[in-house]
């Protein structure tokens, strides 16, 4: 009998996470900058570029997402595949999002996963502000780090004559995303669909 309860106890709290699913497309907007060899965002002079990109965000509840994306910053002289970024990390939302719930809806963020960063396999870690505006459109306020395995700064062509002190192994990616937000529906469960309307 009390394995039966586990049971049922068990899948009730996975149809209450399926449940509350979303998903979020999205566009960032922001600046990227090499770092003086510290994680402080004090860039190295002539590093800062316009960034731009995409992400996809699956919420799988109101506290953790997967979150993937591309971006990449933009100026004179330098590549794109110089300043390409790839990611995937995994989001803690330290209040709940709910889509279903009546906006606006606002949580401080971390996350981490990995990457790539100018070709090479980065660990990523993001921190920021999430708010909700309306049921459908959110708006995030972030700074996206990424520390590689070695000291340099592609931007500064061959490193030569560069003193130590100016290479550094973290960059980092400083914006705002404005993103849409796709409910995942349950016809069968109409508890759940009359929460969303309050």
């Amino acid at each position: 009998m009390k394995r039966i309860s586990v049971f049922i106890g068990f899948l009730v709290a996975v149809i209450s996470l399926s449940a509350q699913q979303s998903n979020d497309y999205g566009i960032f907007l922001g600046m990227t900058q090499e770092h003086i060899h510290t994680i402080l965002p004090v860039p190295v002079p002539g590093t800062n570029q316009v960034a731009a990109g995409a992400y996809y965000r699956y919420n799988f509840n109101p506290r953790y997402a997967m979150h993937f994306g591309a971006r990449a910053g933009f100026g004179p002289n330098i590549s794109f595949l110089q300043q390409l970024d790839l990611y995937g990390v995994v989001e803690f939302n330290f209040l709940p999002m709910n889509p279903r719930k009546k906006p606006p809806q606002l949580s401080t963020f971390i996350g981490t996963g990995l990457g790539l960063y100018q070709q090479t396999l980065a660990i990523p870690f993001d921190i920021g502000l999430k708010y909700q505006i309306t049921p459908r459109l959110g708006m995030t306020v972030e700074w996206d780090l990424r520390k590689l395995p070695f000291l340099s700064n592609p931007l500064l062509p061959g490193d030569a004559g560069i003193p130590e002190k100016i290479l550094s192994n973290w960059h980092s990616f400083i914006g705002v995303s404005l993103g849409y937000t796709i409910l995942k529906t349950c016809k069968t469960c109409p508890f759940y669909q009359s929460k969303r309307r309050k």
